[in-house]
């Protein structure tokens, strides 16, 4: 029988965590079964990405009022949702026609606009749709719409972690809709790689100690904490220098500027030569491979944080704020210090103990290690998903082989909200 085709939609065109899990996916996923492609509704490097990897994309820009549409903004209720009506009714109109025409089997949207649009247009197509939830959820009308939806449009809801899956069976989502699957990387990615190129780029020489935040620039990443803390270390151990890796993509409402923001207060605290912010890198495990401590500073729940795995896969000792999912990715503490969320004073005295301690940095890094290897790999990752969609589609693995045995036609699973 011929693959299933699947048409993933992500919100945006940029690379972030979300966007960086689904080309992890796509590069593994088993095509003698299951044939992928992407609607970005936003322009950016995605495609790119895609086109590299074989995967067929479509750019269909929302408008202007729909992309500005934020869960993590400044405004709130209903009121906001009203001008971005038309235009998401529109997208809705034309995705539903689209996978209609195209004979796609099953849907998988992987952001929260794609949720509604991509969720709602695969019910007018009568195709089921898989949500693949990896944010939470605040309080909030245009919220309580989300979890409403989720509880009648999508046959399952993936979710990144345990602690996002429980807002959901929380809100009287049937815990047999959701399933958590934890993001994998692939390990061999980040092992022997070389910092040198990137600590050449930044001035810093080799044996300088370089303390790193990688993660899209947002308030709520810490990156402003971040700043804060490194001021007291540097007052301690004026030799040790930092650097910031990510950019701003967002175009909500409630967003914007916080990178000028956090450049004036690197320069208002002087340390212009001794915090960097580069920007977008695409090379994450070199840059990994160039810093002595790697800090996650969320100061909000954090749903996942893919780069805690990649600091572990990269044999990187870490810092981590202790809140949302974390614990669940990194553990008691055997693999990361935790630190409370906002501490500046706490995360600046952890940052300073690392650095003056390499044993505590070795034995972090290797449980860290350990840790990826045995809970966080990609293959077990893009397997949990394709059990999903072969839940789905009624479509099995024929034991130790790639064939394909299609047992029934694609139906929606028993199971009330």
């Amino acid at each position: 029988m011929p693959a299933a085709r699947l048409c993933y939609v992500s919100p945006v065109g940029f690379v972030g965590g979300a966007e960086l899990s689904l080309l992890d996916l796509l590069t593994h996923l088993d095509r003698d079964r299951f044939h992928p492609e992407v609607i970005c509704l936003g322009e950016g490097p995605l495609v790119d990405h895609l086109t590299a990897l074989g995967v067929p994309s479509r750019v269909w820009p929302m408008g202007q009022a729909v992309a500005r549409l934020s869960l993590r903004g400044k405004r709130s209720g209903l009121g906001r949702l009203l001008p971005a009506i038309p235009g998401a009714l529109g997208q809705v109109a034309r995705l539903a026609a689209y996978l209609r025409k195209a004979g796609v089997r099953l849907a998988h949207t992987n952001g929260m606009k794609a949720h509604v649009i991509g969720g709602l247009a695969a019910r007018l197509a009568r195709v089921p749709v898989v949500w693949h939830v990896r944010d939470f959820l605040g309080q909030g009308r245009l919220e309580d719409l989300v979890f409403w939806l989720g509880a009648r449009v999508p046959v399952r809801i993936i979710t990144n972690s345990q602690a996002v899956a429980r807002t959901w069976w929380e809100r009287g989502v049937s815990p047999s809709r959701v399933v958590a699957v934890h993001n994998g990387v692939d390990v061999e990615r980040y092992e022997g790689r070389d910092g040198d190129a990137f600590r050449v780029s930044l001035g810093i020489p080799a044996g300088v100690p370089l303390v790193g935040l990688i993660g899209m620039l947002a308030p709520w990443k810490g990156q402003m904490e971040f700043v804060e803390a490194a001021r007291l270390v540097f007052r301690s151990a004026p030799q040790t220098r930092f650097v910031i890796v990510g950019e701003e993509p967002y175009l909500t409402d409630g967003h914007g500027g916080f990178a000028e923001s956090l450049q004036r207060r690197v320069m208002e605290l002087g340390l212009g030569h001794a915090v960097f912010l580069p920007g977008y890198r695409r090379d994450v495990p070199e840059v990994l491979a160039a810093l002595d401590v790697v800090v996650h500073a969320s100061t909000a729940p954090e749903p996942f944080g893919r780069v805690l795995v990649e600091a572990m896969a990269a044999r990187r000792p870490l810092i981590a704020a202790d809140c949302g999912a974390v614990r669940e990715v990194v553990g008691d503490g055997d693999a990361a210090v935790l630190v409370p969320p906002g501490a500046i004073a706490s995360l600046a005295e952890a940052m300073l103990a690392l650095l003056k301690d390499p044993e505590r940095r070795a034995a972090l890094a290797e449980a860290g290690w350990a840790r990826v290897r045995q809970q966080f790999t990609l293959e077990a990752h893009v397997r949990q998903i394709e059990q999903v969609y072969e839940e789905i589609l009624g479509v099995s693995r024929e034991p130790g082989t790639h064939a394909t045995a299609w047992v029934a036609e694609s139906r929606e699973p028993k199971g009330e909200a």
